[in-house]
């Protein structure tokens, strides 16, 4: 079977892919982060403030996407974080 494109997936759900070393601190405040699985191709939104509480406002996110587990597959391997913007009031 083959696995989805992280892009073209991320692309119809109007993600954009986090570039390599970001900080959590540097997402505007009107981005919602969400996390990706390649093995299974489920996207699920993250509470930026609860990862904020407990890794820090400085950690870089590509280092603790390798600690996401989809409950889904139970996977941890391929995850990756993407952007989207809130809706406007």
């Amino acid at each position: 079977m083959e696995q989805p494109r992280t892009e073209a997936t991320m692309r119809k759900r109007h993600l954009r892919p986090i570039k390599d070393r970001t900080r959590l601190s540097e997402l505007a405040a009107w981005n919602d982060l969400f996390g990706y699985c390649i093995q299974c191709g489920k996207i699920g939104q993250i509470e930026k403030s609860a990862l904020s509480k407990r890794y820090g406002a400085d950690v870089i996110l590509e280092d603790i996407s390798r600690r996401l587990v989809w409950r889904a597959c139970g996977t941890r391997r391929g995850n990756e974080f993407g952007t989207s913007n809130r809706p406007r009031d």
